[in-house]
């Protein structure tokens, strides 16, 4: 076995703060200017680095996307695993917590909404390969669908097309963290009372899934 000298160690620790440096300042620009209009000289002047340093590590944009875009999209599944996994749980009661869940993440995180919104115009394909590639995770949320059929079969859910719930869920919790700067642009308000009306919002996003959902 060989053992790194300080000085190997060093240049990997030192690595490995460039390579997180760069999917940093990725975000921000993707965010900021959009995945096309996005250039390479403009992610490494946010890094700090120069373009040479930048290719040593990432070659192109599209390098750079899809580690973010992996990162984001997987991030929601921790949580939405534990209540696709719960049998004793309604579907109800799994969009609740999946509404809190989701909640807690975008709040947490405020580019999060807007960078998956770029990714799903623009990288349909990609989001697609990344399902792939993570088959294993996905296939919770396919026992989760069969739950919301057998519901429904049974009369415990209205009938209805899935895409529907799916459209109606997930619309009503993204879009509130898109329009977040514009909001507290119009109300002339700090962030953290944004924030504190989300936490209102959030208890009407789960009367109406109940509404549409339940007989």
């Amino acid at each position: 076995m060989r053992f790194l000298s300080r000085k190997d160690r060093k240049v990997d620790y030192d690595s490995l703060e460039t390579d997180k440096r760069i999917i940093e300042a990725a975000k921000v620009v993707f965010i900021r200017k959009g995945y096309d209009e996005t250039k390479m000289i403009d992610i490494a002047k946010e890094a700090g680095i120069s373009r040479t340093t930048l290719n040593y590590y990432y070659h192109n944009k599209e390098q750079l996307f899809k580690p973010i875009l992996e990162h984001f999209f997987l991030a929601f599944f921790p949580g939405a695993k534990s209540a696709f996994y719960d049998e004793k749980r309604t579907v109800i009661e799994k969009i609740d917590f999946l509404i809190d869940w989701y909640f807690i993440r975008l709040i947490e995180n405020e580019s999060l909404a807007p960078f998956v919104v770029i990714a799903i115009q623009r990288m349909p394909k990609m989001i697609a390969t990344i399902a792939q590639e993570n088959i294993l995770r996905f296939s919770q949320a396919i026992l989760f669908i069969r739950q919301v059929e057998k519901e429904m079969e049974e009369g415990r859910l209205k009938k209805m097309d899935y895409n529907t719930v799916l459209i109606t869920f997930y619309s009503q919790i993204v879009f509130p963290f898109l329009i977040r700067p514009l909001m507290n642009e119009v109300n002339d308000q700090a962030d953290d009372l944004y924030v504190d009306y989300i936490e209102t919002y959030k208890a009407q996003v789960k009367e109406t899934m109940h509404r549409i959902l339940i007989p």
